[in-house]
């Protein structure tokens, strides 16, 4: 682990909140869920967001153009905390106009884009 990775981590932990942090009902609902299901996040969030069209981006994540993404669409970013530049992309794509709400779970984030939420929400989130 590189020295940038270590202090992200810090304050990735000091910053994460778990389920009783959540002041979301649907946040609180999905830990409560992920807690139960002791699957990978992946398939935690396959499954609990099961109407939503779900993508995977392995790849930089500036890599992302939002023209072609439709709404109720969860991101799955991996890395997003690799080094500065990774970061510096993952607050990036949060301030986008599409994105409703974002996920940080330090080794990969979700971004939300649903219409449904109507106010923009960003959480750091420990399971």
């Amino acid at each position: 682990m590189n020295a940038y990775k270590l202090m992200a981590y810090c304050t990735y932990h000091w910053k994460a909140i778990g389920r009783h942090g959540a002041h979301s009902p649907s946040l609180f609902s999905f830990i409560e869920f992920a807690k139960n299901h002791p699957h990978d996040i992946e398939n935690t969030l396959r499954l609990f967001f099961s109407t939503s069209t779900f993508i995977k981006k392995e790849l930089f994540p500036s890599s992302i153009n939002f023209n072609d993404i439709a709404n109720d669409t969860l991101i799955l970013i991996a890395a997003i905390h690799e080094s500065k530049a990774h970061t510096n992309a993952w607050e990036q794509l949060k301030a986008h106009t599409k994105v409703t709400r974002s996920i940080d779970f330090f080794t990969f984030g979700v971004i939300f884009i649903k219409a449904d939420y109507k106010q923009k929400e960003h959480f750091i989130v420990r399971i």
